[in-house]
C-alpha cells in the first residue's frame, strides 16, 4: 500500500561525505529536471551534498515512481494534494548547547528542509500553504533557535525568489524567561501573527498513561507546576494542550534530528511530536520518586534525592524570587548530596527506566494522526504525515540538550513514524525491542501507530550493507553512544564495522 500508516517502506540514503550543510540558500547542486516547473531561483550550490540525499529518499520510497527520473516527477504529490495547508515540524528544542558546545547537533537544519519544501512547492502548485511551526522548550529563544537552523534565512529567500510565503510559527502558549537570578517569568510564546490558538485533546482511558494505575500525583516534569499537571493527568483525564495549527494541517511532514535521548533512548520521528504540545504542564516526563516505589525518577530509593525532589515541588510552586532562589540553593545541595551517597546517578527519569515519557510520545503521535479540527478522536487517520530525518549532523551521547556532535551523513524517510525509528534505531547501533518508545508503540490496540509486525519493514538504501535491512540484525552501524543513563542497555551486539572509507 502507497502511503499511510500501513506502508512498510523505509529508506535510508546516505553519503559519507556529507558531513556538514551548505550555505544559504541551500542550493542543490543541479537544477534537477523536475524543478524545472518551480517558480525562480535558479542558483545551484555543487558543495551541496544534503540535498541529492533528500531526493533520493524519496525516491527511494518509490513516491511517483511512473515518472521518476523524469521532468514529471512529483514525489510528494502522492502526500499532497493541490490547494492543501502543510506544516512542516522540525526540531528547534533549544537554541544553545547545554554544555556551552556547538548547538548545531540540537536543531533540524535548513538544508534539509529546503530540499522538501522545494517538492512541496511543486506538489501545492499555486495554491494551498506552507508553514513552518514547532513547540520547542519553553527557555528556548525562538527566533534564535530558527536562526541557528537556517530557517530564518530560507523563509526570506523562498518569499523573495518563488513568491511563497514560509512563516515561521512558535506553537508555545508560553515561554519562559530566565532573569540573572535564575528566577524564570513566563511570557506569551506565540508570534504576533500567530492564528492559531489550542485544543485541549483527552484520550481519557484510552491513554498511554492510563495504564499507570494509581500515579497520577507523581506525575512530573522539570520547572513545571505538579498542580497544573494534576489537572491535567489524573483519573478521570488525560489531555494535551495542542496547537490548532497542527490539527488544522491536511499534511504534517515530520523533520525532526536524529539524537539520542537521556528520557526515551532515541529522539527521531515519534519524539518530534512533543513539539504539537503547547505547554509543559500538559506533558509528562517521568513519575516521583523510585522504581520500587511506584516512581521512575531514578532506580534506587535515596532520602536525599526524595528531599530534592520535595524541594523542587515547592520551588516551582513559590512566586516569591528570594524564597525560590532559596529552595533552589537547598535542593542542589540535596542533589549534591545525593551524588554522593546514592547508588546510581540518574535524576529527572534520564535512564532506561523511565516509563512515563514514551507513554505522553506515544499519546501525541495517536493525537497527530486521530484527532480532527476539533479535537475530537476518529478511527481513522485525519491527516496524511511523511517523516524525513535529518542525520547529517546528528547528536550522540546526553542528548537531546547535551548531545555530542555526530556527522553520520544520513537521511530516513518513511511514512509509518514507528517504522521509521525502529530502523534510525538500527542505524545508530541500538536494538529498537529495548526502547519502549519503538517497542511498545505496536502493543497499542485502539488508535494504533503500526499494525503490521516489524519483521516485514522494506528498507531501501543507497548503501547495499543497508539494503533491505533487519532492524535486528548485527552489522555495520553509524555506532552512537547512548546516554549515559541507557548505556550497555540498548546497544546490539558489538559486531558493528567501523566506516572508513570515503
Amino acid at each position: 500500500m502507497t502511503g499511510g500508516l500501513q506502508d512498510h517502506r523505509v529508506a535510508v540514503a546516505y553519503d559519507h561525505g556529507a558531513r556538514q550543510y551548505p550555505a544559504p540558500p541551500f542550493a542543490p547542486p543541479v537544477v534537477y529536471p523536475e524543478l524545472a516547473r518551480l517558480r525562480g531561483g535558479r542558483e545551484t550550490d555543487a558543495s551541496n551534498r544534503v540535498y541529492p540525499l533528500v531526493r533520493q529518499a524519496l525516491r527511494d520510497l518509490g513516491l511517483d515512481a511512473a515518472h521518476a527520473d523524469s521532468d514529471q516527477w512529483n514525489p510528494l504529490g502522492d502526500v499532497i494534494h493541490p490547494g492543501d495547508t502543510v506544516l512542516l515540524k522540525p526540531n528547534l528544542v533549544r537554541h544553545v548547547h547545554g554544555l556551552g558546545w556547538d548547538p548545531l547537533p540540537l536543531v533540524t537544519h535548513a538544508a534539509v528542509v529546503r530540499a522538501i519544501v522545494d517538492y512541496v512547492d511543486l506538489a501545492l502548485g499555486d495554491g494551498g500553504a506552507i508553514v513552518i511551526a514547532d513547540a520547542p522548550m519553553p527557555t528556548a529563544d525562538f527566533t534564535a533557535a530558527s536562526e541557528l537552523a537556517g530557517l530564518q534565512a530560507l523563509a526570506a529567500w523562498y518569499e523573495r525568489n518563488r513568491g511563497r510565503p514560509l512563516p515561521l510559527r512558535d506553537l508555545r502558549l508560553t515561554a519562559a524567561l530566565t532573569t540573572a537570578s535564575g528566577y524564570r517569568s513566563e511570557h506569551a510564546g506565540r508570534s504576533d501573527d500567530h492564528d492559531g490558538g489550542y485544543v485541549a485533546v483527552d484520550l481519557g482511558s484510552q491513554s498511554c498513561l492510563a495504564q499507570v494505575s494509581g500515579a497520577y500525583a507523581g506525575l512530573r516534569v522539570a520547572d513545571s507546576d505538579p498542580a497544573a499537571m494534576r489537572r491535567h493527568h489524573n483519573p478521570q483525564h488525560h489531555e494535551y494542550l495542542i496547537a490548532r495549527q497542527v490539527l488544522d494541517a491536511d499534511v504534517i511532514l515530520n523533520i525532526p534530528k536524529l539524537k539520542t535521548h537521556r528520557k526515551v533512548g532515541v529522539t527521531a520521528a515519534l519524539d518530534n511530536m512533543i513539539g504539537i504540545n503547547g505547554h509543559a504542564d500538559w506533558l509528562p516526563h517521568h513519575r516521583r520518586g523510585a522504581r520500587d516505589n511506584g516512581g521512575d525518577e531514578y532506580w534506587h530509593r535515596s532520602r536525599w534525592k526524595a528531599i530534592s525532589g520535595h524541594l523542587l515541588d515547592l520551588e516551582e510552586a513559590q512566586t516569591n524570587p528570594q524564597m525560590k532562589h532559596l529552595l533552589r540553593v537547598a535542593r542542589r545541595a540535596a542533589g549534591g548530596v545525593s551524588l554522593l551517597t546514592c547508588r546510581d546517578s540518574f535524576i529527572e527519569g534520564s535512564w532506561w527506566g523511565n516509563d512515563t515519557l514514551w507513554r505522553s510520545v506515544l499519546d501525541l503521535n495517536r493525537i497527530l494522526y486521530y484527532a480532527d479540527r476539533s479535537g475530537t478522536l476518529q478511527l481513522t487517520p485525519q491527516r496524511r504525515v511523511l517523516t524525513v530525518i535529518d542525520g547529517i549532523i546528528a547528536g550522540e551521547g546526553e542528548g537531546p540538550l547535551e548531545p555530542t556532535a555526530k556527522p553520520s551523513g544520513v537521511i530516513i524517510a518513511g511514512h509509518n513514524p514507528v517504522a521509521v525509528d525502529a530502523v534510525a534505531a538500527r542505524m545508530m547501533g541500538f536494538d529498537y525491542q529495548r526502547i519502549p518508545i519503538i517497542a511498545r508503540a505496536g502493543e497499542i490496540k485502539s488508535y494504533p501507530l503500526i499494525d503490521f509486525p516489524y519483521s516485514a519493514l522494506a528498507v531501501r538504501s543507497t548503501r547495499r550493507e543497508w539494503d533491505r535491512l533487519d532492524p535486528l540484525s548485527p552489522g555495520m552501524s553509524l555506532e552512537f553512544q547512548p546516554a549515559a543513563g541507557w548505556r550497555g542497555i540498548i546497544e546490539l551486539a558489538a559486531h558493528a564495522i567501523h566506516d572508513n572509507r570515503p
